[in-house]
């Protein structure tokens, strides 16, 4: 029962295209996978900082993970992407998903304040983990017509 959402994510290299899973039976949060279009070293860390957020996610809540990153330093690139690029809030790639996840609970709990417009419903199948394109289920797996990634079960 995991519907999933898209959501990009503007941060101080690029921007982050990520995908929020959402129970509607558990009513809750309990997945976020996404794709880094920045350069460097800060695709693999956005990819890692991903891994672990939806860990927290699927044993615990946004709060744990509010905690997890408190500690973590801004970043040069986003400090210099809120005023160069309208970067709102946050100081790193970790706070950015977190902000745009408590977004997210607002849009879905039907907060008026929420500003999650951009969010879509991918209502076609399970959203390709490399460009987040839907995927039609073909006998057991799932077949990227745009990147043409195949992932059977």
């Amino acid at each position: 029962d995991v519907v999933y959402y898209k959501r990009e994510v503007v941060h101080g290299c690029g921007a982050i295209n990520i995908m929020i899973g959402y129970s509607k039976s558990k009513g809750r949060i309990i997945d976020v996978y996404g794709i880094a279009n920045s350069n460097g070293g800060c695709t693999l860390n956005i990819t890692a900082q991903l891994v672990y957020i939806s860990h927290i996610l699927r044993t615990s809540n946004l709060q744990d993970i509010e905690r997890a990153i408190n500690g973590l330093t801004a970043c040069p690139s986003y400090v210099i992407g809120k005023s160069t690029k309208g970067i709102k809030s946050g100081k790193n790639c970790a706070t950015a998903i977190l902000i745009a996840l408590r977004e997210f609970e607002k849009y879905i709990s039907g907060n008026e304040d929420s500003t999650h417009e951009e969010v879509s419903l991918l209502e076609e199948g399970v959203p390709c983990k490399k460009c987040g394109t839907p995927l039609p289920q073909k006998e057991g797996c799932h077949s990227c017509p745009k990147c043409g990634v195949v992932n059977c079960s």
